[in-house]
């Protein structure tokens, strides 16, 4: 199978950029995660931190989520 992607340059750069580094931004996201995941796990963080962190995390999980679903 293949798939081909058309753009209109120069007015959709921006989207042929995100196209083309969809892969790198994805694991940007994971990183992002991760760092989350391992602040709230590892972290000293007094009750109030951790309640701003699981509602900043919930977000972005949360983000993430619907722009997968969004994808498929």
């Amino acid at each position: 199978m293949k798939a081909t992607l058309e753009f209109n340059l120069p007015e959709e750069k921006n989207e042929l950029r995100l196209a083309e580094q969809g892969g790198f931004y994805f694991s940007c996201l994971l990183a992002i995660g991760e760092k989350l995941r391992q602040i709230r796990k590892y972290g000293r963080l007094s009750e109030g931190k951790i309640e701003l962190l699981d509602e900043i995390q919930g977000f972005f999980i949360d983000t993430v989520e619907n722009s997968l679903e969004e994808i498929e």
